[in-house]
């Protein structure tokens, strides 16, 4: 809850949204040094529903969908060893990428946290994606990746139809995600819109911490 209220606080500031994004990660990532963040780090999604407007900002793999009436759009960005263009901006930095790991350590590329990592290019500052809302947007869905290393994208489109609440929709995620195997966190936050709303109607979070799937 620390991030989107310092991305508010810059908004009610007259901060542009993208400046909002980047000044709260940068100074998440900054406050992590006072709380051992030396080898640990975390991946971070935000969404911002804004003047008819869907405001993305990621660090990490922890990635976020639009589903439409039949298909769906990723507004997240891959920060990972195996993204081409990540990878050379790690080389550019003084790193190297060594077993698809940077330095041979760290799969992520942007992550808050991970000081060991971030001398080497590794950095906090998200990717942002703006997308106008239209009348087909159903559901925005944001996961970490013990949703999406078991749940492929056409059985969530199919799923968003079955009718069900948001509640349920996000719960059935996150169950089939166990029921599947995953070895990960999961964690899960689905909105839902009407087929003619600017601004979700409903919001629903789940989580199933990884000492649960086991």
């Amino acid at each position: 809850s620390y991030l989107p209220q310092l991305i508010k606080n810059h908004l009610n500031d007259l901060c542009p949204v993208e400046l909002a994004f980047k000044n709260a990660f940068a100074k998440v990532d900054q406050e992590l040094k006072f709380f051992d963040s030396e080898y640990i780090g975390t991946t971070a999604t935000i969404v911002l529903f804004k003047d008819h407007k869907i405001y993305c900002a990621n660090v990490g793999d922890s990635k976020a969908y639009i589903i439409y009436e039949k298909t769906y759009k990723q507004i997240s960005s891959d920060h990972k060893c195996n993204n081409e263009d990540e990878a050379q901006r790690i080389i550019n930095d003084g790193g190297k990428i060594s077993k698809n790991r940077v330095m041979g350590q760290l799969i992520l590329t942007r992550t808050l946290g991970d000081l060991y990592v971030k001398q080497f290019g590794v950095i906090n500052n998200p990717d942002i994606s703006v997308t106008e809302i239209t009348t087909g947007v159903k559901y925005v869905i944001l996961a970490s990746d013990g949703v999406w290393d078991v749940i492929d994208l056409d059985t969530l489109v199919s799923m968003s139809k079955a009718g069900k609440s948001v509640g349920e929709f996000c719960q059935d995620i996150v169950k089939l995600s166990i029921s599947k195997g995953t070895k990960d966190n999961v964690s899960c936050i689905v909105s839902s819109f009407n087929l003619n709303a600017s601004t979700p109607i409903s919001n629903k979070r789940v989580n199933a911490p990884i000492a649960e799937l086991a």
